[in-house]
């Protein structure tokens, strides 16, 4: 738990400083950091019902649309559109529908 939370504090901080230093101006001073975090304890999830493609056959290289339906613990289902490219070395992709 504990290094989670150490990543996620790092990984917000530097995300956030990334903005001051990659600026095309220069380099800002940085003398002190100050955070007040919120520890949540309860872990958000959601149950994967479906997924499904727009196509039944594709071929390396193609780009497809995969649409997962999602089912979260608490709140309205999820229903999601997702741009996927076939990797060029894969196999020929065939979705299964039975």
């Amino acid at each position: 738990m504990a290094g989670s939370l150490r990543r996620c504090r790092r990984h917000y901080v530097g995300e956030r400083f990334s903005r001051i230093y990659d600026n095309p101006y220069g380099r800002a001073a940085v003398n002190s950091v100050s955070l007040i975090l919120d520890l949540v304890r309860e872990r958000p999830w959601a149950r994967l019902e479906s997924a499904h493609t727009d196509v039944t056959r594709g071929t390396p290289g193609d780009k497809i649309m995969v649409e997962p339906r999602s089912a979260p613990y608490r709140g309205e289902r999820i229903i999601r559109q997702i741009p996927v490219k076939i990797p060029t070395r894969q196999q020929r992709y065939v979705a299964y529908s039975g």
